[in-house]
């Protein structure tokens, strides 16, 4: 899975080895089910994703305030 962002990010900029494998130790691979939830309503996301295949659909609901 870090070899997909990792070329991604080579279309764009130069990266050294030693930054490829300091950017590594910050990434962790994970894997979620169809329509798993995987952040909740009202927290702040802490973390940031990056999809090798398939998608994530993001909602957000406002309500307008009416006098």
């Amino acid at each position: 899975m870090h070899a997909k962002f990792i070329q991604l990010i080579k279309q764009h900029c130069q990266l050294s080895e030693a930054e490829i494998d300091l950017c590594k130790n910050y990434m962790e691979p994970v894997r979620y089910a169809k329509h798993q939830i995987i952040e909740e309503e009202g927290k702040v996301p802490a973390y940031l994703y990056f999809v090798v295949s398939g998608f994530v659909r993001l909602f957000i609901i406002t309500i307008k305030a009416t006098n």
